[in-house]
């Protein structure tokens, strides 16, 4: 529901509700069912031609945690300061519950030891029973961000953005790779920071190319966490229109050292 308060004043509210009903034998253990609500409400302000600044706050509600609820805030600004520069400053705290496979996983398989191998417990080859289940003391996860951009546009159809960024990741759900017992934490503790490069180009004939670039430097004391971020990540896009309602679209995005590995994928999209 959008809201046209005044001529520079808006604000924006949703509401979501959701039914999960999920059967997975393997995984939950049989069928779970969860109930969800969202609330999400924008103001945004136009104080004058060069400055908008806008607020947010979401909550969310989930019947499958018991201990919690979350509540994220984000606060922005954007600044033209000279015809075509733009700077924007974003702050932010975001919160996320335990999904459906955090809190009721239930599951078991076997484990055999190869010829040689002795486990932590000075066990020797054989075959185990291992078991996964969630702990009941799952509670939201936590992420404060802070970022900072520059934005510049020549010709109405060339914009260059540079943004820098922080952020502070707790009491994350990892994890813990204790001898594949699979027993979730809140213990998880990262932090991100590093900067984007995104350029942009529409072409009158209808043609659109992008290009991006970012580095990540994150520090982590938590391996699961430490198999997932990439130092370096790039793209490269396009856009051809091929008739009067056709378009042909080519992506390709590449990342390093994604879990010691890298990481090439390459999207063609016919509209």
């Amino acid at each position: 529901l959008v809201s046209q308060l005044t001529d520079r004043l808006e604000n924006a509210l949703s509401l979501t509700a959701t039914k999960n009903r999920i059967t997975a034998q393997t995984f939950l253990g049989g069928t779970v069912d969860q109930d969800a609500v969202q609330i999400t409400d924008t103001v945004r302000y136009r104080w004058n031609d060069q400055l908008t600044v806008s607020g947010t706050v979401a909550f969310e509600s989930s019947d499958n945690v018991d201990s919690d609820n979350a509540l994220s805030y984000r606060a922005a600004m954007n600044y033209q300061f000279r015809p075509g520069w733009v700077v924007r400053f974003t702050q932010s705290r975001a919160e996320r519950l335990p999904d459906v496979y955090e809190t009721d996983r239930d599951w078991t398989f076997r484990f055999s030891y190869e010829d040689g191998t002795v486990d932590h417990l000075g066990r020797t080859e054989g075959t185990l029973l291992r078991r996964a289940v969630s702990p009941d003391t799952l509670t939201r996860e936590r992420l404060d961000s802070t970022e900072v951009a520059v934005a510049y546009t020549v010709f109405d159809s060339i914009t260059a953005d540079f943004k820098v960024f922080y952020e502070d990741f707790s009491n994350l759900i990892s994890e813990p790779f204790n001898f594949f017992d699979f027993r979730l934490t809140n213990d998880g503790e990262l932090t991100n920071q590093g900067f984007e490069i995104v350029l942009r180009h529409s072409r009158r004939s209808g043609i659109d190319w992008g290009a991006s670039y970012a580095y990540l430097d994150s520090d982590t004391d938590t391996a699961f966490e430490n198999t997932l971020r990439s130092q370096h990540t790039g793209s490269v896009w396009a856009i051809f229109p091929v008739g009067t309602n056709t378009d042909l679209a080519g992506v390709y995005f590449g990342a390093s050292s994604i879990g010691q590995s890298a990481y090439d994928r390459f999207v063609f999209t016919v509209t």
